[in-house]
């Protein structure tokens, strides 16, 4: 029951921020379709605190840094690094080669395969998807990102991030 109770508690808060933040997410969408200011090619660096959870009983805290670097205004490639806080007080640690795509401007989903470290107790290989709202003040953006690992066990995970693009 404890499980049901986070694993809720986690899709709650992630609908309170897009609930809360629709409307300025809508009215920055209407001004980027109506602008001529189209993002240049350059370097985004991203950090997320996150939970991962396999959705029966073991929840995970994590922190995972991405580093991007923008081809075009729509996508990206780059890679990510995640150090995840175990229930067994040890820090495992994963890899991803990612690549960026921006189907609109207030969404960003990175994609990509995934490889735990050696000291990891994690699957070796897993495939990666994540989806990450973005809310933009100047050159940072925040909002909430949702995502999972797929391999031979299924995590999924979900948090907040904050963004610079260079």
């Amino acid at each position: 029951m404890k499980s049901g109770k986070s694993l809720f508690s986690i899709f709650f808060v992630t609908i309170c921020f897009l609930n809360c933040n629709s409307n300025l997410l809508y009215s920055q969408k209407q001004a980027d379709l109506h602008s001529d200011n189209i993002k240049e090619p350059g370097w985004e660096f991203v950090i997320s605190g996150i939970v991962n959870t396999d959705l029966e009983n073991e929840y995970e805290p994590a922190t995972e840094l991405h580093i991007t670097y923008w081809i075009s205004h729509k996508s990206a490639i780059g890679f990510g690094y995640t150090l995840i806080f175990t229930n067994e007080n040890h820090v495992d640690q994963e890899l991803a080669a990612l690549f960026s795509y921006k189907p609109v401007p207030v969404l960003t989903v990175n994609i990509g395969p995934s490889f735990a470290l050696d000291n990891s107790k994690k699957e070796r290989l897993s495939g990666y998807l994540e989806g990450e709202l973005n809310l933009k003040i100047g050159r940072l953006h925040t909002d909430p990102v949702i995502g999972g690992l797929f391999g031979k066990k299924t995590l999924v995970f979900g948090g907040i991030h904050l963004g610079y693009e260079l």
